[in-house]
């Protein structure tokens, strides 16, 4: 209670006509008084924020605030801390007094927010210096205060501030992951904390943290690069073993030393005591260094756990996880010790092993063997809360229906299946264990149910009704059976959604509705719900059936589509006008002549409803097309669409009226062709509308010509290769009009195709594109997906033997399939059979092949294998997951496209190596049957797994580890044989693509419309290099430049080299190119590594290649407006100055106009004189071979770098800019490395653009390419020491 002495003795302290100083001793002398006074919450926190107060007794109530109620601030609380902080004028004297004398978590964050706002600048200015402001930082030096501090001085650098801060050594290597990890923190700050703070004894530690951001872990491992060499380069024997014996390092750390040193990890592995491996293994430290150990020492971890002593048993027994399967080993050889163990266990370490959810069926039977009264106790008397938890673990069966059985009773099991229901995650299962427990204790419960209390079901929650529904007909047929129910009350019932659909199905039964008839009536019934659907079914299905459609098909697929939503209506309308025969013979029409359906029910549905909807809209055009029966050619099925499409009813007379009359809009555009006011984008328009029948999604979504030739780079096969180059001239030309520059040339083009009545005939191709692209895709599905009849030799004996079924190992292989993890809502006899219902039409499978694998849930469990399509089951996939749930609805076959997300159609190799999603292939599933389960990165198989392994006979899958390439596999898979039908190509497409062939580049006063592409650096990288020049085509552009080292280092030299040829690219030498026509003897700085990778190099581009490449210059001259410019790879002669004049001496402490003096030495006197004083001593000998092709064939044709405007050149890899005298000199940037700030995921290339004033501007332009699709084919080649080209990308 506060007495008036308090009140009197707070009034004197607040009184600030007394001095500060006095009052704070007047406070020390009475601040025991103070101890006794029982003051309440409100009070203490009032006196802690009173201002009035002096200091010390403020500090005083902050401690007290502090001691009585840390952690429990009430709303009240923080809303006055919130006033005083924000609406007072609080000096950063009081905040820092305050905040140290704080210590609840809510109020220090409340007052570090004041001490450190988002923006600061005007904070500093206004309430203290720079110093105040570091030493108040350095009390509260939190990694949140950190990170705040960080994220100002990011939008506002003050760098006096940010080198005082960063100079505080963050406490721990935590610290340093936030800062990593937050997203506003500037990028040099966080390179700068990695210089100053990351060393030998954090970095293990800290990648660990940073594990899920693999950006930041790569940066990290790129600036430390050296001391991460050192470490790996300097282990020892000793050094490993305490390493394996160690937790503390990172994933990276393990890689990095399996990639580089992996002998030495075998031989050192092989060395160690088996029970540091059995840890290591038992722990599962890093996957790829525990398929090592059991690859190479999986026997003599075996004999260990024969003869281990009790510490290893236990070891292996009590953790919670068996990746490799030791508990078995230990039953089979160590039973009796086992059984010891499991006497002795503690009960805590005991249920462990009880619930783990790999446990040996055998193990759970010991324990509950031996030690049931421990179970029972453990298991007994749990409340509702203990029961889910039980319950919802993914433990044996057997250990379920004992908990069960201890815990469940009359008075509890609907609350307790209700609890489970609404709190587990995958209720199903645990539900199902229950209710066949616990079968007899429900029915009698149920029995006594009336009809419409089983209908209600009030004690159940609504999801658990249908299944209570589901499990106990038996007893709802009874029911009903006692009821007598009049037609009106069973058309209300159908209607009322509170009816389940089972109760629906039994009461149409009891009533005599056909058995057959009850599932699709229902399901009609609840899209079209009215007395005339129930009246007419059996009209409604005759109708359909004799038109020749499956009716459960067309339940299936089409009752719910939403383009033709009505059907019933226009069905209806026929059957009331008794034109039933009339309409079949339309139908008949159609199908014979217009459609191609052949066996395939999905599409014969579809057809069916759009001839039911042609019909009702276009009557007079059905029946003119049906009486004469005519045949149908690609354009007239083209017009006819159109037609279709502008849901009028047209009156023709024949098929030839309709082609004149979809041409007459386009006439009145024609005839304004010549028209001088059309602009560029008028005649685009036209183009796109006319002739390729707005078919711009279509050719965005498959990344245009360059997706399909990266689609036939990776299909080395002839006749699927054609196919491809049937169809890419259609997308080159639609590429090339929408990019054009040039109206003279879109007019020209578009007259031509008018002129010869051509405008249908090309339309017509690409009306049907999308659906030909499908066709293309699915193709290249079906060539690639690997055939296990052919994969025999492949199977694993052993593991066979041990899961009882076959097991192929595909971790080295070229394999590919498709990958499905089964969810808890799918039945898997269902799966088994390729049966799909009306709610399960589809399924999402992803991608898996060597060059990735990735799932929507990389640890998913189920995971079944695809490894065969059926025609028309393929609808569209993509690179990212596309969110299909949205796009796809039951009773319907329809896909809507404007809901699929992030459509990258690309083929299955390509689509499946994404490694930071998943990607996605959207698939009908009727008929689509599992080959096998995989199981990624050799894990062993779990118990649901082996039961559906030998029920249905399928087959195990290894493959590789999720979200990684196979290194150097082995193309021993081939391809299926799959009949290709080529695109038929128009013979006039060429003539018309020929139109563009003019110069196309933007005219205007500053330009003269002459554009030059160059490059650099390509070194044998496709994806990047295709990027390029497919962008370059795409601008019109044909004078086309690489600076040289089109080849080495990456995985496709000869694919480049001829790439480069088909583009008419001038290829100018470079020093990879000299290696190979000069032999390496003449460089001297190549090391064995270099030396193996261009063995291998020169046997990918063979002798005919080489030989062209010997045509080629070390460099040329050209003009651009009146600047001579001189095109090389390096300004000094890399056949032979390599020493002194070397790329890194130029690179290093660059500085504009000084490094560039290295370049004076080029065909200089004294440059001259050493090759000739070189060449003096021996002229046969190899080394000299550079210096003597120098001399005969001088770069720049003997002219020094002074003599030219400008030079360009690559080989340094990043974009430099720098001068020598009066000579500009430009590097470029290589074409698929030296990203620098470009993002990691763009190829550069420049264009000179000339100019009328005789000068010409340089642009620099970056294009996407795709990444993971380079490093899957890197990481998947045989190419030597690929771990430098890796760390260069």
């Amino acid at each position: 209670m506060v007495n008036l002495t308090t009140i009197l003795m707070l009034k004197l302290l607040r009184n600030k006509g007394i001095p500060e100083e006095k009052r704070n001793k007047i406070f020390e002398k009475y601040e025991t008084f103070f101890n006794i006074i029982i003051f309440n919450k409100t009070n203490i926190l009032d006196m802690a924020l009173d201002e009035d107060l002096c200091s010390e007794a403020r500090k005083y109530f902050c401690n007290r605030y502090h001691d009585y109620y840390k952690y429990r601030a009430t709303n009240e609380d923080r809303e006055k801390i919130d006033e005083y902080l924000y609406n007072k004028n609080v000096t950063v004297k009081e905040l820092d007094n305050l905040s140290s004398a704080v210590g609840s978590n809510f109020l220090t964050e409340k007052i570090c927010d004041k001490l450190f706002p988002l923006s600061f600048d005007e904070y500093l200015e206004n309430m203290c210096d720079i110093d105040t402001f570091v030493t108040i930082y350095k009390s509260h030096a939190d990694y949140i205060n950190l990170t705040k501090v960080l994220k100002n001085l990011s939008l506002t650098v003050n760098v006096e501030l940010y080198e005082k801060i960063i100079n505080i050594k963050p406490n721990d290597d935590y610290y340093m992951y936030r800062i990593f990890t937050t997203d506003r923190i500037a990028d040099f700050m966080k390179l700068d904390v990695i210089k100053r703070y990351v060393n030998k004894n954090n970095i293990n530690r800290l990648l660990t943290l940073i594990d899920s951001n693999e950006e930041y872990g790569q940066i990290i491992l790129d600036t430390k690069k050296d001391m991460i060499d050192d470490m790996i380069n300097n282990l020892t024997t000793k050094g490993l073993i305490k390493v394996i014996d160690d937790d503390s390092y990172c994933k990276y750390f393990y890689n990095k030393l399996l990639n580089e040193r992996k002998d030495f990890v075998i031989s050192t592995i092989n060395q160690t005591k088996p029970g540091i491996l059995l840890r290591f293994v038992t722990l599962n430290r890093n996957d790829e260094i525990s398929k090592v150990i059991m690859d190479n020492c999986k026997n003599k971890l075996i004999d260990y756990i024969k003869r281990c002593d009790f510490f290893y048993l236990n070891y292996i027994l009590e953790n919670k996880y068996d990746y490799y399967g030791f508990k078995n080993e230990l039953l089979k050889y160590r039973k009796s010790s086992v059984i010891k163990y499991i006497k002795k266990a503690s009960d805590f370490y005991l249920m462990n092993m009880l619930e783990a959810s790999n446990s040996p069926k055998e193990l759970v039977s010991l324990i509950l063997k031996y030690r049931i009264d421990t179970v029972k106790k453990e298991y007994s008397d749990l409340s509702t809360y203990e029961l889910n938890r039980k319950l919802e673990n993914n433990m044996s069966t057997e250990i379920k229906e004992l908990i069960i059985n201890l815990n469940i009773n009359e008075n509890n099991i609907i609350d307790v299946l209700n609890s489970i229901n609404e709190k587990c995650a995958f209720p199903e299962e645990t539900i199902s264990i229950i209710i066949e427990s616990k079968r007899e204790l429900l029915e009698n419960i149920l029995n006594k149910y009336s009809l419409d209390e089983f209908i209600k079901l009030k004690p159940f929650n609504k999801e658990l009704k249908s299944t209570i529904y589901e499990k106990f007909e038996n007893i709802l047929s009874d029911i009903v059976k006692k009821e007598k129910i009049d037609k009106d009350t069973i058309i209300k019932i159908m209607q009322d959604n509170k009816y389940n659909s089972i109760i629906k199905k039994h009461i149409l039964l009891c009533n005599g509705f056909n058995p057959d008839d009850i599932d699709n009536f229902l399901e009609l019934y609840s899209y079209f719900p009215s007395e005339k659907t129930y009246n007419s079914f059996n009209k409604i299905k005759l109708f359909i059936e004799s038109n020749n459609i499956d009716f459960d098909a067309f339940i299936q697929y089409g009752i719910g589509n939403i383009k033709y939503s009505s059907w019933l209506d226009n069905l209806y309308n026929i059957l009331d006008l008794n034109k039933e025969d009339e309409f079949n013979k339309v139908c008949e029409y159609f199908f014979n002549n217009y459609y191609d359906c052949g066996t395939n029910q999905i599409k014969k549905v579809s057809c069916f409803l759009e001839t039911l909807t042609n019909y009702t809209n276009n009557y007079n055009l059905c029946m003119m097309l049906t009486s004469s029966n005519c045949s149908l050619n690609d354009i007239d099925k083209t017009n006819l669409s159109r037609a279709f499409a502008l849901k009028t009813n047209i009156d023709i007379k024949s098929i030839d009226e309709l082609s004149e009359l979809i041409n007459k809009e386009l006439q009145i555009y024609i005839e304004n062709l010549l028209n001088d006011d059309l602009d560029i984008d008028n005649l685009k328009s036209m183009f796109n509308k006319y002739v390729f029948s707005e078919c711009k999604s279509t050719i965005k979504s498959i990344n245009g010509a360059e997706g399909l030739i990266r689609l036939k780079h990776l299909n080395n096969d002839n006749e699927f290769s054609k196919l491809v180059d049937s169809i890419i001239p259609y997308i080159k030309i639609y590429e090339t009009v929408n990019s054009c520059k040039n109206k003279e040339s879109l007019r020209d083009a578009l007259l031509y195709i008018y002129n010869n009545d051509l405008f249908n005939s090309i339309s017509s191709i690409y009306y049907t594109l999308d659906d030909k692209l499908r066709q293309l895709f699915e193709i290249d599905s079906m060539l690639n997906l690997t055939d296990l009849s052919k994969c025999e030799s492949m199977i694993d004996e052993k593991l066979s033997n041990e899961y009882g079924v076959p097991c192929y190992d595909f971790r080295n292989k070229n394999y590919c399939l498709y990958g499905h993890i089964l969810s808890t809502k799918e039945n898997m006899d269902d799966i088994m059979a390729g049966k799909s219902t009306s709610v399960s039409n589809f399924i999402s499978v992803s991608a898996v092949s060597y060059l990735g694998q990735t799932y929507y849930y990389n640890y998913g469990k189920n995971i079944l294998a695809y490894n065969k399509l059926l025609d028309g089951s393929f609808i569209c996939s993509s690179m990212k997951n596309m969110g299909t749930n949205g796009a796809i609805k039951n009773n319907s076959s329809e896909v809507d496209s404007s809901h699929i997300h992030l459509k990258l159609q690309r083929g299955i190799l390509e689509t499946s190596c994404v490694t930071s999603n998943n990607s996605e292939a959207l698939l009908y599933r009727e008929g689509l049957i599992p080959c096998g389960l995989i199981l990624p990165g050799g894990r062993k198989p779990f118990e649901r797994e082996l039961e559906y392994s030998k029920k249905y006979n399928l087959p195990f899958i290894i493959t590789q580890n999720v979200s990684t390439a196979i290194n150097e596999v082995e193309m021993n898979i081939e391809k299926n044989d799959i009949k290709c039908i080529s695109f038929s190509n128009h013979k006039e497409i060429d003539k018309i693509m020929s139109f563009f062939n003019k110069k196309t580049a933007d005219i205007s006063s500053i330009y003269t419309g002459r554009e030059i592409a160059l490059f650099a650096d390509a070194h044998s990288l496709y994806e990047p290099t295709l990027a390029i020049l497919e962008d370059i085509r795409k601008r019109g552009i044909s004078e086309i430049y690489s600076l040289g080292d089109n080849i080495g280092l990456g995985p496709n030299p000869s694919e480049v080299f001829d790439m480069l040829e088909s583009y008419g690219v001038n290829s100018i030498m470079g020093n990879s190119e000299y290696y190979c026509t000069l032999g390496t003897e003449p460089f001297s700085y190549l090391n064995q590594d270099r030396l193996n990778a261009q063995e291998w190099t020169e046997d990918k581009l063979g002798s005919d290649r080489i030989n062209k490449m010997k045509l080629w210059t070390p460099s040329q001259d050209i003009l651009v407006g009146d600047k001579t410019v001189g095109l090389c790879h390096f300004a000094n002669d890399v056949r032979w100055d390599f020493g002194i004049n070397s790329t890194w001496s130029y690179q290093n402490n660059f500085e504009k106009g000084k490094n560039s003096n290295q370049f004076r030495y080029t065909n200089s006197d004294d440059a001259i004189k050493y090759m000739k004083s070189r060449l003096g001593v021996s002229e046969t000998l190899n080394t000299l071979k550079g210096i003597k092709d120098a001399l005969n064939n001088p770069i720049f044709n003997g002219k020094r770098v002074t003599d030219y405007d400008s030079i360009i050149q690559g080989h340094v890899h990043f974009n430099m800019e720098d001068y020598l005298d009066n000579t500009s000199i430009y590097t470029l940037r290589a074409s698929g490395v030296g990203y620098d700030k470009d993002k990691r995921d763009t190829a550069c290339y420049y264009i000179l653009k000339e100019k009328k004033d005789g000068t010409f501007d340089v642009d620099r332009v970056l294009v996407k390419f795709n990444k993971q699709l380079l490093t899957s084919n890197i990481n998947s080649s045989n190419i030597p020491d690929k771990s430098f080209l890796l760390r260069m990308l």
